[in-house]
């Protein structure tokens, strides 16, 4: 990945943070993109400090893994009110650590445009998706990041 996130990890959600109605459209659009239902096993890539992760296993009550290169933000997560159920690793999604077919979905938000090499990465992930398994990717252009008002915030 391009991008070291393990230095903003103590301020991130400070400025990420959405509102609950733009949290609950996006949470919902994963949900209903990737089919996800109580029991399913979710891989959450790129994680960040887990505002998708524990929401699913809370909300939902999918069985949610959690992956992201940043030990930094996996421990920011991992220490939020929820998230003792998300089963956190720290990874690159170019080299996943998990077994084939072990996932019904697999999701990025906002990930996709920092993987270095993406047809790696997504041969990683169509391996640990079950036969029907879904991915869902949310991302945005460079530009769009480049002009958002964030931009100066994250690397």
């Amino acid at each position: 990945m391009k991008s070291d996130y393990s230095v903003i990890a103590n301020y991130y959600d400070r400025y990420r943070a959405s509102p609950p109605a733009t949290q609950r459209f996006w949470l919902d659009c994963i949900v209903s993109l990737g089919g996800i239902t109580a029991d399913s096993p979710v891989l959450d890539l790129g994680c960040g400090t887990g505002r998708f992760a524990i929401s699913l296993s809370q909300e939902v009550g999918a069985q949610v893994y959690a992956l992201d290169r940043a030990q930094a933000m996996i421990g920011q997560a991992a220490g939020k009110e929820g998230g003792q159920d998300v089963r956190w690793a720290v990874g690159d999604a170019q080299a996943l650590p998990y077994a084939p077919n072990s996932f019904a979905c697999a999701f990025m938000a906002l990930v996709i445009q920092h993987v270095e090499d993406r047809p790696r990465a997504l041969a990683q992930v169509c391996r640990a998706l079950q036969p029907g398994g879904r991915l869902v990717i949310w991302t945005a252009s460079h530009l769009q990041i480049k002009r958002h008002f964030l931009a100066p915030f994250f690397p």
